[in-house]
């Protein structure tokens, strides 16, 4: 018997409708269906992304969760993970497809490694007709180690490609408010609670292809944020006082003394996975 599992889609008013779209098509049409979709609609959204909405809840299995003033994207993530009826969770980018096999494949990741709490993949761009760009695949570390070094500098999960755990990101704190970094911050005390980790080396996901730096944030507040981040692991024991005066000073001179079109032509910034 397969376990039963949700997937949530985070959706707010600058999402495409022909993408979120795409996006739950691809969830419908996977080899392994989800026993419940959970859509949630981050503040009031257009006639068209609105119909995209309307016509997936008449699907049996979706359930709709609005709130009319924007929460964030942290905030809502954290409360539609809550509603959700069972321990497994996908995340399911609206501007991504999840290729057929994604629920398949990671179902039998837990069955046979059931002590793991978060398990991604890899994904890969799409170009503007929606065809995959071979030379664009986005790789993520696989093994437990090499997800902890990872995370000293980015993200070691692509947030579209995630199936984890209710309990285990409950047991972490949920989602919290940390702006430009919300994914990292949970991954990071996630893995400082001690629980294993782990990605898929296939791409299981393809992704809409948007120019980065469109989505740079303030050098100064995210500085501030990194080295919060880094303040974290510190306490967590998953660094030590050296290891992060180091990455505290690399970050400083990253986003403080690096001008910005330095660091836009040798793609020098971080965006969420």
């Amino acid at each position: 018997m397969e376990q039963k599992f949700s997937v949530v889609l985070y959706v707010w008013q600058k999402d495409f409708p022909t993408w979120v779209k795409q996006a739950l098509d691809s969830v419908f049409s996977n080899t392994v269906k989800p026993a419940e979709v959970v859509i949630m609609v981050d503040g009031p959204v257009n006639e068209d992304l609105q119909a995209v909405i309307d016509e997936a809840a008449k699907n049996e299995t979706v359930r709709v969760l609005s709130h009319p003033v924007p929460m964030l994207r942290a905030a809502a993530l954290a409360f539609a993970i809550k509603q959700c009826k069972y321990d497994l969770i996908a995340i399911q980018g609206a501007d991504s497809i999840s290729l057929p096999n994604r629920f398949e494949k990671q179902l039998a990741y837990f069955t046979e490694n059931p002590e793991t709490a978060v398990l991604g993949g890899y994904a890969q761009k799409m170009d503007r007709n929606n065809e995959a760009l071979s030379t664009a695949i986005r790789e993520v570390p696989e093994s437990e180690q090499e997800i902890k070094t990872f995370l000293k500098n980015h993200s070691p999960f692509i947030y579209r490609t995630v199936m984890f755990k209710k309990q285990a990101i409950l047991d972490a704190g949920n989602y919290k408010d940390f702006p430009n970094l919300e994914d990292e911050y949970l991954w990071v005390r996630v893995i400082g609670k001690g629980y294993k980790t782990a990605n898929l080396t296939s791409v299981i996901a393809n992704i809409h292809s948007i120019d980065a730096y469109e989505h740079m944030v303030l050098a100064l507040p995210h500085f501030q944020m990194k080295r919060e981040l880094f303040s974290t692991m510190r306490q967590m024991g998953m660094i030590g006082s050296f290891t992060y005066y180091r990455l505290v000073c690399m970050a400083f001179i990253k986003y403080l003394i690096i001008p910005n079109w330095f660091r836009r032509k040798f793609h020098l910034y971080d965006i969420q996975a």
